[in-house]
């Protein structure tokens, strides 16, 4: 039996509660997702990205963080729940070791606290 790429990832997507994020959309099905809009930040100090999900987020509005359980060299990524369960935002670290360079290149410079 061949298992296709997408079956491999609807466990992380169950874990990081992607699956409810767009109602109506069945699993393996692509679709434009239109009005989203997703920030990235980067500190080349700490070579660290986030990704936020939400527009923003408040002071202690994050209730938990769990690893992603990703093997990965020399990075690793941490994903931030609200209370609902809710993933806020995705952080990366070892960033420029595994986002493509346009990526880091166009993220929010926050360096230096900015």
């Amino acid at each position: 039996m061949v298992v296709s790429p997408l079956a491999k990832r609807e466990p992380l997507k169950r874990e990081l509660g992607l699956e409810r994020a767009v109602p109506g959309v069945r699993h393996g099905q692509a679709e434009l997702i239109q009005n989203v809009t997703v920030r990235i930040t980067y500190d080349s100090v700490a070579n660290a990205a986030y990704v936020y999900l939400t527009d923003s987020i408040a002071p202690g509005q994050v209730a938990t963080t769990q690893d992603a359980d990703i093997r990965l060299d020399m990075a690793s990524i941490n994903v931030d729940f609200d209370a609902d369960g809710r993933v806020l935002g995705i952080e990366v670290l070892g960033a420029d070791r595994i986002l493509r360079p346009e990526t880091v290149e166009a993220a929010e410079n926050i360096t230096g606290g900015g």
